[in-house]
């Protein structure tokens, strides 16, 4: 003998225990409580996608500044190659050639920042007085070499274009005389490459708008130096060198022009201290505070034999406002919709709990419609802010699907999830509360027909077989609800099966003067333990993280089958030594008996896509 669960007509019970949960005055608090966790969440994620947004944007414009730097320096670097390939082409390039070539370039508008191009010539201790008298020949009647002094190499600047009044200043200067660009020299000279200096104080500074500079250097060599030379050979066949000259100040505000204001730079050759700063775009002196703001960012840029470090700070900008005020808004939003939210639940509660106070003076039948007709009414209520949320967390996932990490989105895809199931929820328990009110109309029902309704409703996976029995009779009865309890069962034999693939038998009888219905199933089964609490609200054996359920289902059935005079039972499946059989019955009048099958005990009933998919939980 099976052993078996009957759950007998409670319908008193089963309306208390629904207004108990929706009329709580706790449920209010509990809802609230919810609400808010999810919109601190959501602030949360806004809040962090803000501000890795503004991160992204703060690091692109460092390798924006880092780029342009170097493709500055390395246009400087061409430009000087050109000088040395000019050189190279002719025996003798005069000053009106070299005047004429750099003219080309036109420095003012192409290269700011750059003070001007120019040569200079090495020159021994013996040709020093013949050196001098030739240059004041060209035009420079107190030309002299500078800074006086013995030293076993001089060199002199002898072009410099263009010839302003500041590169007059600088034309006789023998720049091998100062450490910082004798060592630039000799690294271009040593090596036959681009070669930068440390900070000098250009000649052609005065008192006004001082500004740091530095130099590169580039060589020529002459015509009969061999390939692959040596340093020695390098020094012994130098002939001239092409250099610039570069005012640091006007070549980083022209440089950093394109890239925006909402960043400050500072610029140290080599050692990150104040003595080393070549360029700042700030006025704060201050280093320690430089580092205090929302970004930062430090660099190390390889130049031509010589190492740059940049300091890059975030200033406060009409972004990071606008970023703060996105978050807080998505904040406050939520928070608007959690406070409504609970209004909306505490008016139930209260109104729930007036309802019920009347229920002791009023007619019982009135007070249930009153109370049927709110719980419609505050589920639809519900549903809108439900929907903002989902929305929400939507569009935070599909704008930023390429930088968000991937906790971050499964948190997202878990925070949809719980929506749209507490959705699903709303909508069961909108069809739990409107099982009284349904048309039950007396119809004259083919159970085998019905059965086909219900196939083709429900969705059916390809690997699932659903049959009915062989003696299939007609019924007068309600159709619509006796429709909806075997597609909430069948459902629920296919959705908690274990298998790929599964049988669901319906079986018809008599039960004295009642439609006697069984759906059978070859799946887990329910543990006896389990039954009596399967036919509670919201109870599920299955994880709702891993089963896409309401928990309302076999209430809603239990409901539907009390409401119609039946009882209703779960027991073990005779037929399989797993599985589980659902047995109710159910208010009919017989009219017929079906046709029996002369080849088999059950009819199979060819399963269809539905047209409707109807999820029974």
């Amino acid at each position: 003998m099976s052993s078996a669960t009957t759950r007998r007509p409670s319908k008193p019970k089963g309306k208390n225990t629904f207004s108990f949960f929706l009329f709580s005055p706790q449920t209010g608090w509990i809802v609230l409580g919810v609400s808010l966790v999810l919109t601190a969440l959501a602030w949360n994620y806004s809040a962090r996608y803000l501000e890795q947004r503004a991160q992204i944007q703060f690091d692109a414009q460092v390798e924006r500044i880092e780029s342009a730097i170097k493709l500055r320096m390395n246009q400087y670097a061409r430009m000087l190659e050109a000088g040395v390939g000019f050189f190279d082409s002719s025996d003798e390039v005069t000053r009106y050639e070299w005047q004429k070539f750099i003219n080309a370039f036109d420095l003012p508008n192409n290269y700011p920042g750059t003070q001007g191009i120019g040569i200079s010539v090495p020159v021994r201790p013996e040709d020093i007085e013949k050196h001098e008298a030739a240059m004041r020949k060209e035009g420079f009647p107190t030309y002299k070499i500078n800074p006086s002094g013995k030293r076993p190499l001089y060199t002199a600047i002898t072009y410099l274009e263009p010839l302003d009044w500041r590169n007059l200043r600088a034309i006789g200067y023998d720049m091998y005389s100062e450490h910082n660009r004798r060592a630039a020299m000799d690294t271009a000279i040593n090596t036959g490459k681009p070669a930068i200096s440390g900070i000098v104080k250009l000649k052609q500074e005065t008192d006004e708008n001082v500004q740091s500079g530095f130099l590169m250097y580039l060589p020529v060599y002459n015509e009969s130096m061999i390939s692959n030379p040596t340093i020695a050979q390098r020094r012994e066949n130098f002939r001239t060198m092409v250099y610039a000259v570069l005012r640091a100040t006007d070549l980083m505000q022209n440089l950093l022009a394109p890239i925006g204001d909402d960043v400050s730079l500072r610029l140290y050759d080599t050692d990150i201290n104040t003595r080393s700063l070549l360029y700042k775009s700030d006025a704060d002196d201050e280093m320690d505070g430089y580092k205090s703001s929302r970004f930062f960012a430090t660099r190390t840029l390889p130049i031509f034999g010589h190492s740059w470090n940049i300091e890059v700070n975030s200033r406060d900008s009409t972004n990071a406002n606008l970023d703060y005020w996105q978050s807080t808004a998505v904040g406050l939003g939520g928070l608007l919709v959690d406070i409504m939210l609970f209004y909306i639940i505490h008016l139930a509660a209260r109104r729930g709990r007036e309802i019920e106070r009347e229920l002791y003076t009023r007619k019982l039948e009135r007070s249930n419609d009153d109370l049927e007709r709110f719980a419609h009414a505050a589920a639809h209520d519900l549903k809108s802010p439900l929907r903002a949320i989902d929305n929400l967390s939507s569009w935070i996932a599909k704008d930023n699907a390429e930088i968000l990490p991937d906790q971050s989105k499964r948190h997202l895809q878990l925070l949809q999830s719980r929506s749209r199931r507490l959705e699903r929820l709303l909508d069961d328990l909108l069809a739990y509360s409107r099982i009284d009110a349904d048309d039950n109309r007396l119809e004259t029902i083919d159970l085998a027909e019905l059965c086909n309704e219900v196939v083709d409703l429900l969705s059916i996976p390809g690997a699932f077989d659903i049959r009915v029995a062989d003696v299939v009779p007609t019924v007068i009865s309600h159709r619509s609800p006796l429709r909806q309890v075997l597609m909430n069962l069948v459902s629920n034999a296919m959705k908690h099966h274990d298998r790929e693939h599964g049988l669901v038998m319906i079986d018809f009888g008599w039960r004295g003067t009642l439609l006697e219905c069984t759906v059978s199933d070859d799946g887990p089964g329910v543990p006896e333990q389990f039954r009596e609490r399967a036919f509670d609200m919201f109870a599920t054996l299955d994880s709702k993280d891993n089963k896409d359920t309401s928990g309302i289902g076999l209430s809603m059935v239990l409901k539907l089958v009390t409401t119609h005079g039946g009882v209703i039972s779960l027991e073990d499946n005779e037929h399989s030594p797993r599985g589980l059989k659902v047995r109710f019955t159910w208010e009919a009048e017989f009219v017929s008996e079906g046709q029996a099958s002369a080849s088999t005990d059950v009819t199979p009933l060819t399963p269809r896509r539905a047209s409707a998919e109807v999820d029974a939980d």
